[in-house]
């Protein structure tokens, strides 16, 4: 016999035995459906590891999906998505990277409880607070009111914060679940999910479940931290757009006051968190767009706050920021992929947010393990 192909005589003898019973020579039918089930649940299982290794950050496919969601404010029932190239975003300015934090109140508590947060209506000028190397500084200007409270004296103050966003947004919705849970004066509800956006609604709307959170959590805050999946193209009057030209900007720009406009009219504060600096470069001249969108929209709606964080994770050069000394000891601050965060950048980036929080809404908060950059590279 030839050895060469003894491996092959082996495996054929030992599926043969396994497939016909040894005694009756006759098909092994449970052995075979066995064999099916394995087969499928590989493809299967290969399928979806190929479909979670693209889902968060995929900014560079075309995707079609047709819409279940009859909302007039929702893309085209048969939608394209299209991603624009890196010359879109060549002209683009960064218009925050100056680390404004754009605030804007009401002229009261908005709503009937006994939470405590509130922006101050009487405070015009700029103050600064400093925490490390970074610096927030709070623009605050005045605005007629929108609605009255009647604060309940007899009841403990308690507030609802509800924190919406992707997949970064789940990152500083998880650093702040631990940091501020010895707070009893606040519950905290995350309810964010991954691979969403504003852009890609055919897949989530955020415009549609967040009125339904409105009215199941009552929030006194309302924090959106969300774009990460954004950089892709939109259906626009039966035409899809680019990521960055003028008729998707114009559509964006509808989605992220919708988002504002549903939630301080239920009576939230809304604190929209802007995208931290990238390492990807075109990806990081996109994140440039959104911020810009964010800033042009949420500033100046009474009740709200647009909190920039560019400069909170770049080096001193403005440019992306791979590590730092945090809290006095040198650590990553982005995961690999230079989109998300380390274990120490996302608690840096949510200690910036929960001071920031304490700050312009005038409460007092503990901040557990609070995670500060006191050098950059």
């Amino acid at each position: 016999m030839n050895f060469s192909v003894w491996p092959n005589y082996f495996i054929a003898v030992t599926i043969k035995d396994y497939v016909e019973d040894k005694k009756t020579h006759q098909p092994n039918l449970s052995f075979r459906v066995q064999l099916i089930v394995i087969l499928f649940s590989l493809i299967l299982a290969i399928m979806v590891l190929t479909g979670l290794g693209n889902s968060s950050t995929d900014t560079g496919r075309t995707f079609t999906h047709k819409s279940t969601n009859s909302s007039a404010q929702d893309l085209a029932s048969s939608t394209s998505l299209s991603v624009a190239t890196d010359t879109t975003y060549s002209m683009m300015p960064n218009k925050v990277s100056d680390q404004q934090s754009i605030v804007t109140p009401f002229s009261s508590t908005p709503i009937d409880s006994n939470c405590p947060l509130k922006i101050s209506s009487t405070i015009t000028s700029t103050s600064t607070t400093t925490t490390g190397v970074d610096q927030t500084s709070a623009t605050t200007t005045s605005f007629s009111p929108s609605t009255s409270t009647t604060m309940k004296k007899s009841d403990p103050q308690h507030c609802t914060v509800l924190e919406i966003g992707d997949s970064l947004g789940n990152e500083l919705g998880w650093s702040l679940q631990r940091q501020l849970s010895t707070n009893t004066i606040l519950s905290f509800v995350q309810m964010d999910k991954s691979s969403t956006g504003l852009s890609n609604s055919w897949f989530y709307s955020w415009p549609q479940h967040l009125k339904e959170f409105l009215v199941q959590y009552r929030p006194n805050l309302l924090i959106v931290c969300l774009g990460g999946n954004d950089e892709q193209g939109m259906k626009v009057n039966g035409a899809t757009e680019p990521f960055g030209s003028n008729a998707w900007k114009a559509m964006y720009s509808s989605y992220i006051k919708q988002i504002v406009s549903l939630a301080t009219s239920a009576g939230s504060y809304v604190l929209w968190v802007g995208m931290p600096v990238m390492q990807p470069y075109g990806y990081n001249k996109g994140m440039q767009i959104l911020n810009s969108q964010y800033l042009d929209n949420v500033s100046g709606v009474p009740g709200t706050v647009f909190l920039p964080t560019w400069n909170l994770l770049s080096d001193s050069q403005g440019a992306f920021m791979k590590s730092a000394q945090v809290n006095g000891v040198e650590s990553l601050l982005r995961s690999p992929d230079g989109i998300h965060f380390s274990y120490a950048g996302e608690g840096v980036f949510s200690t910036y947010v929960a001071k920031a929080l304490s700050s312009i809404f005038n409460i007092s908060l503990r901040i557990a393990n609070p995670k500060v950059i006191t050098a950059k590279s």
